[in-house]
């Protein structure tokens, strides 16, 4: 749910078709600047939403870099990204396996 709600935020971001479309020189901070904008209006982390903290943005900005990133060889594998510290930390029954 909480993976959710974060995906839901960044898709409701939009470019206005006057915006250019080029690649970033900073794509991490980018990537913050999308996953919080719609949280700029109030607070960054809002409290009123359970596990709005720095560390789950930290984490779901790293989770979404690594299953975003262009060459193959550097993506997450899903066995990786079930066991990232972003997931496992959502799921208080889920135990971190180590990779195979």
């Amino acid at each position: 749910a909480q993976a959710a709600a974060y995906a839901a935020a960044a898709a409701s971001v939009t470019l206005k078709p006057t915006d250019p479309c080029v690649p970033s020189t900073s794509p991490i901070s980018t990537l913050k600047e999308v996953i919080t904008a719609e949280n700029h209006r109030k607070k960054k982390y809002p409290t009123s939403e359970t596990g709005n903290t720095p560390e789950n943005y930290e984490m779901f900005v790293d989770l979404i870099y690594r299953m975003l990133a262009y060459d193959p060889k550097d993506r997450i594998r899903p066995e990786e990204a079930l066991n990232h510290p972003f997931i496992v930390a959502g799921d208080p029954h889920q135990q971190q396996q180590p990779p195979s």
